[in-house]
C-alpha cells in the first residue's frame, strides 16, 4: 500500500482534504516539469513554495491529510533531509510513516515511473525516513506516542511471525535480513536486544560430531576439490554425506547429496541400513528430480558405501568423475558436515516423532524450509532457491 492510497482511503473514511506536496509545489512553480527520476535540483526553494501553497490552499480551520516525503533526492542522487524548520512551519498534529518491503517500494516505482532504483538505495532512504520522522516529532513534541517504541511493537510483532515460520532457527544476523527484506529497519544489536527482551532464541543443542575415516574401501580417488575454488554455476559439483539417527534403539541413516555452489539439498533417502544401496538410491533421487543437468564432480569422504564398486561404475557410466575427502581427514566435505549440524540443532533434536514414518516427514518439511526459505549466510542471506535463481 503507498502513501496516495492511504491518503485517499483518510479522506473517504474520515473527511479528511487530501493534498499532495508535490502537486502543491508544482502548482506554484513556473516551470511544470519533473524529472522522471525524481532528483530535486533546489530542495530549499521547493520547500519555500511548498509553504506559501499550503497557506493558499488549506484553510487553518481544516484538517487535512497532506502527503509527502521526510527525504528527498538532490540532484546528486544523494538523501537531503528537509529542513526542521519546514515541519515546524508546517504545524501537524501528528506523523504516519508508512513502510513497506524494498521489493515491494521498488515494483511500485517501476510501475509508477518507469524507472528502476537500486534496492541498497531504496533501503537507505527508508531507513533515513524512518528515523528522520522520529527526530521530526520528538523536536515537534507531537502528542502522538514515542514513534521509536510504536516501531519497535510493530518490529516485535513481526519477529514473532518469523519466529515461527521459520520453526524458532533464525538467530539476530538473520532475523536482522529477513526483518530488512520485509521492510522493517533495525540493525542487528537492536534486533539481538528486542529479542532477548521478548525471549526468542534460535534452537541449539548438541554438536554433531563427524564420522572418521573407515577400513575397507574397495576403491579410492583423489580429493579434486582440495585444488580448486568453489564452483561458480549449479550443477558442477555435488558433494554427498550421510548421518545417523537413532529411534527406539535402532539406527536410522539419513543420505543427502548437496550442490556445493547454491547450497541446495538435491537428493536424499533414509534408510535403516547404510549400504552402498542408499548412495545409489539418493544419487538417482537427484538424478530424477533435476534430469536435465549432470554434475562434473561428485564428492564423498572415504566410507565404504562410497567407496563401493558399484557406485563408482555408477558414476563412471554417467561420465562424472569421483572425488573423495583425503584420508582420515573428514573436514575435507565441511559442507555437508555443517548441514547436518544445522539440520540435527534446528529439527531432530528439537523435535518428537511419534515413529518412523513421521520421523521421514518430519525431515522432508525441514528440508523445504532448508532449500527454499532459510537465509544462509554464505549466500549473502538468501535462501539456496533463491541463490540458483540468481545463476540462472
Amino acid at each position: 500500500m503507498g502513501k496516495t492510497y492511504l491518503c485517499k482511503s483518510l479522506e473517504e473514511s474520515l473527511s479528511f482534504k487530501h493534498y499532495s506536496a508535490s502537486q502543491l509545489i508544482k502548482s506554484l512553480k513556473d516551470d511544470q516539469s519533473v524529472s522522471i527520476d525524481k532528483r530535486v535540483a533546489n530542495i530549499d526553494g521547493n520547500q519555500q513554495l511548498l509553504l506559501t501553497a499550503i497557506s493558499e490552499y488549506i484553510k487553518p480551520d481544516v484538517t487535512a491529510v497532506l502527503d509527502g516525503h521526510f527525504c528527498l533526492l538532490n540532484n546528486k542522487k544523494k538523501i537531503e533531509h528537509i529542513p526542521v524548520e519546514i515541519f515546524s512551519c508546517i504545524s501537524p498534529i501528528s506523523l504516519i510513516v508508512l513502510h513497506d518491503s524494498i521489493e515491494n517500494i521498488g515494483n511500485r516505482i517501476s510501475g509508477r515511473d518507469g524507472v528502476r532504483y537500486d534496492y541498497e538505495l531504496l533501503t537507505t532512504f527508508q531507513e533515513k525516513e524512518i528515523e528522520y520522522s522520529q527526530y521530526i516529532a520528538q523536536h515537534l513534541h507531537i502528542p502522538s506516542g514515542p514513534c521509536q517504541q510504536v516501531y519497535n511493537d510493530l518490529v516485535v510483532d513481526e519477529m514473532h511471525k518469523i519466529h515461527h515460520e521459520v520453526n524458532e532457527t533464525y538467530g539476530s544476523p538473520r532475523m536482522a535480513v529477513e526483518l530488512r527484506k520485509r521492510g522493517y529497519s533495525r540493525c542487528e544489536n537492536t534486533v539481538a536486544r528486542l529479542m532477548q527482551a521478548q525471549g526468542i532464541r534460535a534452537k541449539m543443542d548438541k554438536r554433531y560430531k563427524p564420522r572418521q575415516w573407515q577400513k575397507g574401501s574397495k576403491i579410492a580417488k583423489k580429493n579434486l576439490l582440495a585444488a580448486m575454488p568453489l564452483p561458480p554455476r549449479p550443477h558442477e559439483v555435488w558433494v554427498a554425506d550421510f548421518t545417523y539417527t537413532c529411534h527406539r534403539g535402532q539406527f536410522v541413516y539419513f543420505s543427502t547429496i548437496m550442490d556445493l555452489c547454491t547450497r541446495q539439498i538435491v537428493g536424499e533417502d533414509i534408510s535403516k541400513t547404510r549400504d552402498a544401496e542408499l548412495i545409489v538410491r539418493t544419487f538417482r533421487k537427484a538424478r530424477r528430480k533435476y534430469p536435465e543437468t549432470r554434475p562434473k564432480i561428485f564428492h564423498s569422504d572415504r566410507g565404504i558405501e562410497y567407496a563401493n564398486y558399484k557406485v563408482g561404475k555408477m558414476l563412471e557410466k554417467q561420465s562424472i568423475e569421483q572425488s573423495m575427502s583425503g584420508k582420515g581427514n573428514c573436514y575435507d566435505n565441511a559442507h555437508m558436515e555443517s548441514f547436518f549440524h544445522t539440520y540435527k540443532s534446528e529439527m531432530y533434536y528439537t523435535e518428537k516423532f511419534d515413529d518412523l514414518e513421521d520421523f521421514k516427514i518430519k525431515t522432508k518439511q525441514y528440508l523445504r524450509f532448508y532449500n527454499k526459505k532459510r537465509l544462509h549466510s554464505s549466500l549473502r542471506y538468501m535462501s539456496p532457491a533463491d541463490y540458483a535463481k540468481s545463476k540462472a
